[in-house]
């Protein structure tokens, strides 16, 4: 199982044992996820996975990594799934193959992970809807 998270947007951290339970993002800040398996967890993440994409195994974590501009929209346009959340905001799917390792070290491979976070984006205390990117991202005021 998962025993330690923490979502990081450019030098901001937040993970479980966080009081604050928001980051800041801008549009060139990077983001990246990580989730680590406790020791005595009998399923592993499956070694050198990668989907494709930006998430990927590293021993005993599964890391997300999305250092372009618009990492927030990127991470939501990657990962959103309806299947756990709701409509009234956007819910995003991490999923990647395990093994189960027995008492006796053998690795037995065919089981899924799958963990889900909602995700928003705030202006001050305000809610706003998370744009359909990359079809259509917010572009910054034009300077006269």
């Amino acid at each position: 199982y998962v025993s330690y998270w923490t979502v990081a947007v450019d030098d901001q951290q937040i993970n479980q044992y966080s009081e604050k339970r928001f980051v800041s993002w801008n549009p060139n800040d990077p983001i990246s996820l990580r989730l680590k398996w406790a020791k005595s967890s009998m399923a592993r993440p499956q070694v050198s996975y990668s989907d494709g994409l930006y998430l990927r195994s590293k021993g005993d974590e599964l890391v997300i990594n999305i250092p372009a501009s618009w990492a927030f929209l990127r991470l939501v346009r990657a990962y959103n799934t309806k299947e756990i959340c709701g409509i009234e905001y956007r819910c995003i799917e991490l999923s990647a193959p395990i093994d189960f390792v027995a008492s006796d070290n053998n690795v037995l491979r065919g089981g899924k992970f799958k963990g889900f976070m909602d995700v928003r984006l705030m202006i001050d205390t305000d809610e706003v809807v998370v744009p359909d990117f990359p079809r259509s991202i917010p572009a910054p005021a034009l300077q006269k």
